[in-house]
């Protein structure tokens, strides 16, 4: 896990203190330490937050994901979210940090990389990805090791108050309070959703009256 980002972000699951990442590991005051997993993630899910042994989408939905993503079919859309989270961060040289609240495999998180990367601002953008699923986190943290990586809960993120200058969320849950809670003032939540005729020519099949 690589970053020229420097703030310390998150807060730790069982106490809440800001967590401060020393050699493989983040550690909080209180002496709390969570490892960082060989493929550069760590996990803040504490156990009885869980409300499975493995929670999320599973390791074949994820590789389902990957691949459908990998033949270009949400492109667009995902360039389209690229442009509009630049459009609204901050200029200036100061740190820019953005969460994918229920990121799964980092997608959308890695087309605004790249277009970052273009425009040559992608040094001072702190790109943090959560998701319940650890086999989604474990292919993000390996695909964008200048990324930051968590496996956590949208109802309990593990960011201190007011840090994110934009909070991206898409297809995932939703946790109004939470996200209030993370993100700065005047900095933009962006919610993403089915619409009503979504999935519907699979309804169809499934359903005699979808």
């Amino acid at each position: 896990m690589t970053t020229t980002a420097t703030s310390t972000v998150f807060s730790c699951p069982v106490c809440g203190q800001p967590l401060s990442r020393t050699g493989r590991s983040y550690r909080c005051v209180n002496g709390h330490t969570f490892d960082i997993a060989r493929e550069g993630y760590i996990n803040l899910l504490l156990p009885q937050h869980r409300r499975a042994k493995d929670p999320g989408y599973s390791k074949e939905m994820i590789a389902g994901r990957r691949d459908f993503f990998a033949a270009g079919h949400y492109e667009p859309l995902a360039e389209g979210i690229a442009e509009l989270v630049r459009s609204y961060l901050p200029t200036g040289g100061g740190e820019r940090i953005v969460i994918d609240a229920g990121c799964g495999e980092g997608y959308y998180l890695r087309r605004l990389r790249i277009l970052l990367r273009s425009e040559h601002s992608d040094e001072n953008a702190l790109l943090c990805g959560l998701d319940i699923s650890k086999h989604g986190i474990r292919i993000a943290a390996r695909r964008d090791p200048q990324g930051v990586y968590v496996v956590a809960s949208s109802y309990r993120i593990p960011v201190l108050p007011e840090m994110a200058d934009f909070l991206l969320t898409h297809f995932s849950p939703v946790s109004a309070e939470e996200f209030c809670r993370v993100v700065k003032p005047g900095g933009v939540v962006l919610v993403g959703g089915p619409g009503e005729n979504h999935l519907f020519s699979f309804k169809e099949l499934l359903y005699d009256t979808p």
